[in-house]
C-alpha cells in the first residue's frame, strides 16, 4: 500500500508506504513508514490488518485503503491521519 498527501496542519507533504511485517497466525502485523518533506525523515506506524497492493485515497488530510481485517469478514475501509498519523476505520452504511 503507497498513497501521497498534504497536511494542511503542518503545511507538510507526506508519502505513506506499508507492507506485512510479521504473521501470527490468521493476523498480520503492517509496518507503515510515512516520509515528511519538511523534516527530511521516515516515521515508523503499525496496524493490524491485511493490505492490497493498492495506492490510497486522499480525502480530507487522511489517506484511505480498502482493508481486509483479519478474522472477520468482507473488507472495510481504514484511514491515516496525515496531521497526526492516528488510524481509524470508516462506519459502513447498512447494506443488507
Amino acid at each position: 500500500m503507497y498513497g501521497f498527501g498534504y497536511d494542511k496542519v503542518h503545511g507538510d507533504y507526506k508519502v505513506a508506504t506499508g507492507f506485512h511485517n510479521v504473521s501470527y497466525g490468521d493476523s498480520f502485523l503492517v509496518n507503515v513508514k510515512m516520509f515528511s518533506l519538511n523534516s527530511d525523515s521516515w516515521t515508523n506506524h503499525s496496524e493490524s490488518g491485511v493490505l492490497g497492493n493498492k495506492s490510497g485515497v486522499f480525502v480530507n488530510g487522511k489517506l484511505h485503503w480498502a482493508n481486509r481485517i483479519c478474522c472477520r469478514s468482507g473488507w472495510d475501509i481504514i484511514f491515516v491521519d496525515l496531521a497526526d498519523g492516528a488510524w481509524g476505520e470508516v462506519e459502513q452504511p447498512y447494506y443488507g
